[in-house]
């Protein structure tokens, strides 16, 4: 197994893991660590059915089409990462339920990192290639 189909297998994963999330959101999982009152259903709904869906998508076109799924990815996975990082000033500003919020942070950052992994792998291949032909 090579590079790049490590890489497209992690894309799956950080996928999965997404979709995932999208199904525990619709369920009514808290995945902030705010605790408190659950979300209103409306934003529940909205919220879960674009992550699963979204997620599946990505999942789909990495199976399917890599160079195009690795793009749709990448775009899901620096979302993911914004998430890490407003879970990061979210904390520092308000500090509480520490462990739990930075094993929210680590979980959203791996699936940011695994779901930019594809791309970063065509990237490197077409820098690769780049270089040959000069």
């Amino acid at each position: 197994m090579d590079a790049l189909q490590m890489t497209l297998i992690a894309g799956g994963l950080g996928a999965f893991a997404g979709g995932m999330a999208g199904v525990l959101t619709l369920s009514g999982t808290d995945l902030t660590g705010a605790g408190g009152e659950p979300a209103p259903l409306d934003r529940r709904l909205a919220l879960g059915a674009y992550l699963l869906a979204s997620h599946a998508v990505a999942a789909g076109a990495l199976w399917q089409v890599p160079t195009v799924g690795s793009c749709i990815a990448a775009g899901l996975g620096a979302g993911w990462l914004g998430a890490a990082a407003a879970g990061l000033i979210a904390l520092l500003n308000k500090p509480g339920r520490t462990t739990w919020r930075l094993a929210q942070i680590a979980g959203r950052l791996a699936i940011g990192l695994t779901m930019l992994a594809p791309l970063w792998a065509y990237v490197k291949i077409m820098q690769a290639q780049a270089l040959t032909l000069v």
